[in-house]
Formats: C-alpha cells, structure tokens, sequence
C-alpha cells in the first residue's frame, strides 16, 4: 500500500514542473523580447552606417577615420547581427513548440554571441579610434544570464518535462 502512495506523489511531482510555468515565464519573457531588441537596434545602427553616404566616408581610404579593419568590421557585425535574429527567432519557435531541442539551441544561442563579442572586441581593439568599453560591457551582460540560465536549463527539473516534444 505504501508502494501506491509513492507512485502518487512521483507523478504529483511531475504534473507541477511540467509547462511553461515558474521561472520559465521570465526566461520566457526574454526569449520573446530578444528578437524584437535585436531588430531594432540592428536597424538602428546599420540604417546610420548605410545611408546618407556615411559608407563610403567610413571605407574610403582617404577618409579620416579610415581603417583597413573598418570595412570588414562592419559587415562581420552586420552578418553576425542578422546570424543571432535568425537564431533568437529559432529559439523563440523551439521555445513555444516544447521542443527538446530548445535548450541546446538557446544554449547554441548564447555561445555564439558570446564569440561574436569575443571576435568583435579582438577587431575592434585593433582600431584606436573605436571605443570597445561598450563591447566589454556586453559581453558581461551576456556571460552574466548565460551562467544563470544555462545552469537552469541544464538542471531544472521543469525544463526536462516541459521541452519533451
């Protein structure tokens, strides 16, 4: 009879993390408003970059604020800006889908910006005229979350019954 009574409660336990319930609604939350963010501001800094002539001043070589590195420097940031829209909105599908494949591609997600900034910071230092504090500050903000959420992800016991599908 005690048996039973054990049974029971293993599958009480299981009902309750089961769902996008607990923390996942705030790392739900964030999973929603990063691809809106990445968006706007990869609209916002690239519209600058693109238009009103403001290319060609930068990349030509007899500008004053050439750099050999400036040019490949933005189309890296550009591609890699469109890479993690397309890899947010992946996770944000995989998210709602309850796929299994959710957390892998979050954590995925979450490496790859943390290179992109590393790779960044590494060009960027290459060129005095461009400050890299706001870069260093990303990438803290970045390796901050990534510490919380992936240890969440890799251990909660709602994520390993909700993302099953």
């Amino acid at each position: 009879m005690s048996t039973n009574n054990i049974d029971e409660t293993d599958n009480v336990e299981e009902v309750e993390y089961k769902g996008l319930g607990g923390w996942l609604i705030l790392l739900g939350i964030g999973i929603v408003l990063n691809p809106l963010n990445s968006i706007f501001s990869t609209y916002t800094i690239f519209k600058a970059c693109f238009s009103e002539g403001r290319w060609s001043i930068l990349t030509s070589p007899t500008s004053e604020t050439y750099h050999v590195l400036l040019k490949p420097t933005i189309i890296f940031e550009f591609a890699t800006n469109i890479i993690m829209i397309i890899l947010s909105l992946t996770v944000l599908v995989l998210f709602f889908k309850k796929s299994k494949h959710f957390p892998k591609a979050w954590i995925i997600t979450f490496i790859s910006v943390i290179l992109f900034l590393v790779i960044d910071i590494v060009l960027c230092n290459q060129m005095p005229s461009i400050p890299v504090d706001n870069l260093y500050n990303q990438l803290f903000k970045t390796i901050i979350p990534f510490a919380i959420w992936g240890t969440y992800l890799k251990t909660s016991k709602r994520v390993k019954n909700t993302f099953v599908k």
